[in-house]
């Protein structure tokens, strides 16, 4: 369930940093990554990987506030943030730095009240920031309506500026009446992003709950599904050798053979290792 809501704190980054021109940067501090035991080091920039297992993730959730640190700290080959942007970076990096803290946390396999109470808190802290990327939470239908009203107010200043200048505007009204065009256009669509999009989905919610259910029930992990996953997996590989038509019984026989081979590389080991006087 963290890891989810993790990823959803990616999406949200990845459309931070492309709002702000941050993304180059980002992809040159990510791949830049030290080696070292126990971490994983991407191979390519994070917008390209098509899936993140289990494993990756929780190794991005120890770097992702580092990185995401360094790459709106960066002052070299990229323009200087104004001082609304400075204000919003630094309400995006308080929102990084708790949801892996919490995420972290959450991962001890052992508690005590202080630690129960920095899980609270660090959720806390996160629900009080994460109004800063509520325009990355658009969903498909959002952004559609999104186009549409841009296309609209883009129409509707055209013909305002005719009306207005039939003549034309000079060299001097231009870039002035475009800039203006372009201020209000993104104005309207943050508005619009904001208005019709949300944090209330489930796996938000239910991480509200964690803290609580510690105490009576154990730690997290003693109630991680990744074991259900990785079982899927040997169905999932059998899924991409099949045809992809009538795929069912193609993936229980790709699925039986490799079983059977399985089973059978055991017996023999077994046997390789039996003692013949036996």
């Amino acid at each position: 369930m963290i890891l989810g809501n993790l990823q959803h704190l990616m999406e949200w980054i990845k459309g931070f940093l492309e709002f702000h021109n941050r993304v180059p940067a980002f992809d040159n501090i990510w791949s830049s990554l030290p080696r070292y035991p126990g971490n994983y080091v991407p191979r390519k920039s994070y917008r390209l990987l098509s899936q993140v297992s289990g494993k990756e993730m929780r190794s991005i959730l120890i770097v992702i506030l580092g990185v995401f640190t360094a790459t709106l700290h960066r002052k070299t080959d990229i323009a200087r943030p104004t001082a609304s942007q400075e204000w919003e970076f630094k309400r995006a990096i308080t929102c990084v730095q708790y949801l892996p803290d919490f995420a972290l946390l959450s991962r001890y396999r052992s508690h005590t009240d202080s630690t129960i109470g920095y899980m609270r808190e660090y959720l806390q802290e996160f629900h009080r920031t994460k109004d800063v990327f509520l325009r990355y939470q658009a969903t498909k239908a959002t952004k559609g309506r999104v186009d549409v009203v841009s296309k609209e107010l883009t129409e509707w200043n055209k013909s305002r500026n005719v009306e207005a200048n039939p003549n034309g505007h000079t060299a001097a009204q231009k870039p002035r009446t475009a800039a203006e065009d372009r201020d209000e256009r993104a104005y309207l669509v943050n508005q619009v992003l904001e208005e019709d999009s949300y944090f209330n989905f489930p796996k938000i919610h239910l991480i509200m709950h964690w803290a609580d259910q510690i105490s009576p029930y154990g730690s997290l992990p003693l109630y991680s599904t990744e074991v259900c996953e990785i079982s899927h997996k040997a169905l999932k590989d059998a899924y991409r050798q099949s045809k992809y038509v009538d795929n069912i019984p193609q993936i229980i026989q790709s699925y039986t053979r490799s079983h059977s081979f399985a089973v059978r590389e055991l017996d023999m080991t077994a046997w390789a290792t039996e003692d013949p006087a036996i």
